[in-house]
């Protein structure tokens, strides 16, 4: 029986490196590439949500820490004091009471591409559903509310591109996200600077940080800068939806 050599037994496994060393990246790119894919579907199914929230109060759109007292021009509807979109939905029952803090995996308020430390207020929220999931929602634009009390409500008529408006996208802040604000901006954690978005009229797609803020994720002074055009609730009008 014939031995390998040493030489011969070096070469197999410098042949084996090289052949490791090439399908690595391809095995890493298909494992982001179905984390983007499983992204996306959370994001539709976010969509779903909405819109039956939408079609269930005369076509309003959801707005954002609505307090119990505010008189909100639909109806029924729960609210608290600081709660998101995202409680106003549990609480209203749109979907099930799930465990508290982390956000938890597997659910569609999950992003499989996060990891710890990587954004803000996802990691040290008391209860996932009030701050922290890993989609925001364009509140500033879609429907708002702040400590200064204004909230606002606009029906899905007012905006006027749905297929060209930014609905939620991939957070980096937990349940909103704002252009406008370096820590509020989305969070482009896929493949190179991507962020998944899901649109008003319910497609979801993949845009990088320029095709989505028109420039490198950072921010820019202005609420009108002509690169927020996507998030803006009529294009010819970029600070309408801002506290009306």
């Amino acid at each position: 029986m014939k031995r390998f050599t040493l030489i011969e037994l070096l070469v197999v496994i410098a042949i084996i490196a090289i052949l490791a060393s090439m399908l690595l990246p391809s095995l890493g790119k298909a494992r982001d590439t179905a984390k983007r894919a499983v992204c996306l579907s959370n994001e539709k199914q976010l969509g779903l949500i909405a819109t039956s929230w939408m079609d269930d109060h005369n076509g309003y759109l959801l707005a954002m820490s609505v307090p119990a007292s505010y008189p909100a021009p639909y109806s029924p509807g729960v609210y608290g004091a600081g709660y998101s979109w995202i409680a106003t939905l549990w609480m209203n029952g749109y979907y099930g009471n799930v465990t508290a803090a982390p956000t938890p995996a597997g659910t569609i308020f999950s992003c499989p591409a996060w990891t710890p430390g990587s954004t803000l207020v996802c990691e040290n929220a008391n209860d996932w559903r009030w701050n922290d999931p890993h989609y925001g929602y364009n509140y500033g634009w879609l429907g708002q509310g702040s400590s200064s009390y204004y909230y606002n409500f606009h029906r899905l008529t007012d905006v006027e591109l749905p297929s060209e408006t930014v609905a939620f996208a991939d957070s980096n802040y937990g349940s909103y996200v704002a252009p406008n604000w370096a820590g509020g901006q989305p969070k482009f954690r896929h493949g190179s600077n991507g962020t998944n978005v899901l649109w008003v009229d319910g497609h979801a797609s993949g845009l990088t940080d320029r095709e989505l803020l028109g420039t490198p994720a950072g921010v820019e002074s202005g609420l009108a800068f002509a690169g927020y055009r996507y998030w803006w609730l009529k294009k010819s009008a970029p600070t309408t939806g801002i506290n009306d």
